[in-house]
């Protein structure tokens, strides 16, 4: 199958787009050169989009301004609500946005590769397209997974237990008096047996959980006051719930 080769022009445009966006990167690493690596980046993408554009039938006009319409208004909401405090997370996850895109395109590629213009002779994928493909694929997911990661950790929390604490929280709602108990017997438990200091930082751990169950505040803080009458000779454990 025969392809339209692609201009001299468009190739040089590409590879402009590509400068541009290590540029782009180059600038967001430093806050002084943020807004020049924005600049970058936005002349990147309109090179890369007009360029393709141009010379590829992608879509109908309208379908194109229609796309650009719903990106563009999304990002100017957000961009307009979101707080100076709040761009790492922001960036983060608009950055994630484009990781996901070049998984997309790879399984796209992948699963259409006539529409790509990538098959051989045989009608099986040039290798360097296999190449090229499983890069992006790879590289993208790792930026996908890396940012969404970031956004977490900036906006402090643990990526590990998003879900986890979501679902400990529900549990504590629906079922306040088992999870008082089960508390109780598991602070009970350290400090019974507790002989370093780890064992009473596990106690005062456990003991602000038991803190968060709601509907209880008189029971929780009865218990706090029967420890620290129960263990007033232990230092240790006075130190670690003063603040409770």
């Amino acid at each position: 199958m025969e392809h339209a080769v692609v201009p001299a022009w468009a190739m040089l445009a590409y590879l402009v787009s590509g400068v541009f966006f290590i540029l782009a990167l180059r600038g967001l690493s430093s806050p002084a050169s943020s807004r020049r690596g924005n600049r970058f980046g936005m002349a990147g993408m309109l090179i890369a989009v007009v360029t393709t554009l141009v010379t590829h039938e992608v879509a109908a006009l309208p379908e194109i301004l229609g796309a650009i319409a719903i990106g563009g208004g999304i990002g100017w909401v957000i961009a307009r609500k979101i707080a100076m405090t709040d761009m790492p997370q922001l960036v983060a996850a608009f950055h994630s946005l484009v990781g996901l895109a070049a998984v997309l395109v790879g399984v796209a590629a992948y699963l259409n590769p006539e529409a790509f213009g990538i098959l051989d002779a045989n009608g099986e994928i040039l290798t360097v397209s296999r190449v090229e493909m499983g890069l992006g694929v790879a590289i993208g997911a790792i930026t996908f997974s890396g940012s969404v990661i970031a956004f977490l950790k900036l906006a402090g929390k643990s990526a590990r237990f998003v879900v986890f604490d979501d679902i400990v929280k529900a549990i504590r709602t629906t079922y306040p008096e088992e999870c008082f108990e089960l508390y109780k017997k598991k602070i009970n438990g350290f400090l019974e047996s507790a002989k370093k200091r780890s064992g009473y930082r596990q106690a005062a751990y456990w003991l602000k959980l038991m803190g968060q169950i709601p509907g209880h505040p008189d029971k929780f803080h009865k218990y706090v006051e029967q420890l620290r009458t129960k263990y007033s000779k232990r230092s240790a454990f006075k130190e670690e719930i003063k603040s409770i």
